[in-house]
């Protein structure tokens, strides 16, 4: 993040889904240094963790890729609260098999 505004103690939603399939969407806080502040509305959500890059990671959920080609995987991060937000760069989402 890069001068974020907007995140602080703010939940949003991280959804993973594939087309026709099984989707995967979990509430999380992308506040990095939401220790140091009050937690009330993000208590309990999964925060991001530093890389030793230094970017941060957080999981954004899970899908089964059924083999069949030209499936698409859609993920999405959507704000709550109407809060405007700003400083979020995505360098790259990094797939990861379980």
């Amino acid at each position: 993040m890069v001068d974020p505004h907007g995140f602080q103690n703010r939940p949003v939603v991280l959804s993973v889904f594939v087309e026709g399939g099984h989707s995967s969407t979990k509430n999380v806080c992308l506040d990095p240094d939401v220790e140091g502040r009050s937690r009330k509305r993000v208590e309990g959500l999964q925060c991001p963790n530093v890389r030793s890059d230094g970017w941060l990671e957080i999981e954004m959920g899970e899908f089964f890729n059924s083999g069949i080609e030209n499936e698409e995987v859609q993920m999405k991060v959507l704000e709550t609260g109407g809060h405007w937000k700003r400083g979020l760069f995505v360098e790259g989402i990094e797939v990861r098999p379980k």
